[in-house]
């Protein structure tokens, strides 16, 4: 019996009498019908008809198989997607078709095949039983566009310390249009196609790695994911032309604000005669001096000082004249 089909079991015509039958109709055992000698069946299985009245019993038995097809899925990722099955009951063979122009099938003839599409939406499919040639089964498949996610700027140059950071999504493919970030593995509460950052926001001379995912709409793609990875650089830095070494607590040393976010920084302090007083090729503001805040010029005879900065992290050279006062004492009661 072909999919979707019927067959009409009819036990008569009986003699004047047999509106004094008793009739029984079972399927695989059970009863489905006693008063009608025609019945309309559409289901696999062991028909039973039993007539029985007062002359005696007649039966007779029919065994009726119903091909069944079944779709796995109708929602398909890609354009080209292998693996497309239809289960038939009981096996037997057939062939795919379409009525739509941009599908074809990698094999026709098989219960397994490639279908591939020139257009991503919803196309009809057929597969047609061999032992059924005028009853093919249609099946809706819909085409679904993968989704493409990447972030904007996808090399951002920015400052930790002084500018903000604003990232962006570009999209293609099918997509929810909702967005997951992480930010060095820790998962963000945003989930939209933008996200924002203050300064101080990352820590210097790390790097950082921010990721996005999204997902298609009927989940059958493959995450989407885009991500981008950045050097927290530090930018500024500010240089003391003043240091009044006199034990007060303020500017006994030279600090170089923010100089250790810029390593391989060579300082070197000349006199007025060009002698080097101070030279340190990776200069720390934190490891270089007895107190553990800066240079500390202790030795050094009041006057000017010339200094000059190497930061070849941003490629620089800095220079300038260093004051070192000795006069101004702490106050005293």
């Amino acid at each position: 019996m072909c999919n979707n089909a019927s067959i009409v079991f009819d036990a008569g015509p009986q003699e004047d009498n047999s509106g004094n039958f008793n009739i029984n109709w079972t399927l695989d055992g059970g009863t489905f019908n006693t008063s009608d000698l025609s019945v309309d069946v559409d289901q696999t299985g062991q028909y039973i008809l039993v007539l029985s009245g007062v002359c005696g019993t007649a039966s007779d038995t029919s065994d009726v198989v119903a091909i069944e097809l079944e779709f796995r899925g109708d929602t398909l990722c890609g354009l080209e997607v292998p693996g497309v099955q239809v289960s038939q009951q009981p096996e037997g063979s057939g062939t795919w078709s379409s009525p739509a122009e941009n599908i074809s099938f990698g094999n026709p003839s098989g219960l397994a095949t490639t279908i591939s599409s020139t257009q991503y939406g919803l196309f009809e499919v057929i597969f047609t039983d061999t032992r059924c040639p005028d009853d093919g089964e249609s099946h809706v498949f819909r085409f679904v566009e993968q989704p493409v996610v990447s972030i904007l700027p996808e090399e951002p140059d920015f400052c930790v310390d002084l500018d903000s950071l604003h990232l962006e999504t570009l999209l293609a493919g099918n997509s929810t249009g909702n967005f997951t970030w992480t930010i060095n593995g820790s998962p963000s509460n945003i989930s939209e196609g933008q996200i924002s950052f203050g300064p101080e926001e990352f820590d210097p001379l790390e790097t950082h790695v921010i990721e996005v995912r999204t997902t298609d709409n009927f989940g059958v793609c493959p995450v989407a994911a885009g991500s981008i990875s950045f050097f927290g650089q530090w930018c500024a830095y500010t240089i003391p032309n003043v240091v009044t070494p006199n034990g007060d607590g303020r500017n006994d040393t030279w600090d170089i604000e923010f100089i250790e976010f810029f390593p391989g920084t060579r300082v070197r302090v000349f006199n007025r005669w060009g002698q080097n007083v101070f030279e340190n090729d990776n200069y720390d503001q934190f490891q270089t001096s007895r107190n553990g805040r800066g240079w500390d010029p202790e030795d050094l005879k009041e006057g000017v000082y010339f200094y000059e900065i190497l930061i070849p992290a941003v490629n620089k050279v800095e220079s300038g004249n260093l004051t070192i006062l000795r006069d101004a004492r702490p106050n005293r009661r």
